[in-house]
């Protein structure tokens, strides 16, 4: 899974990557959403995630995300509701 977690612990190396993480992260201002749209007209739209970001990401986080989300599909979605048929992304800042 992707998460966001420092590791603080003591000591002068941990001090550090606690003052590096305030130096190069950034304060989120925008939400990121992944959902399923069943093609089913009785069907609800399926919120997957819901992540906060600074509208900077690139393909390969996408990617690692739909990567999971394929996995977890297929064990326990995709017997009641098919397969997923394609990803769509807008694009947004998608840095490739």
């Amino acid at each position: 899974m992707i998460n966001f977690s420092p590791v603080i612990r003591i000591g002068e190396a941990e001090h550090n990557n606690v003052l590096e993480a305030f130096k190069s992260n950034k304060i989120a201002s925008f939400a990121r959403v992944m959902v399923v749209n069943p093609l089913h007209e009785k069907l609800p739209i399926l919120v997957l995630v819901v992540c906060c970001t600074c509208n900077y990401f690139n393909v390969n986080w996408v990617r690692q995300q739909w990567d999971v989300i394929d996995v977890l599909w297929k064990l326990k979605c995709q017997t009641i509701l098919g397969p997923i048929v394609g990803h769509v992304n807008d694009g947004d800042n998608c840095k490739h």
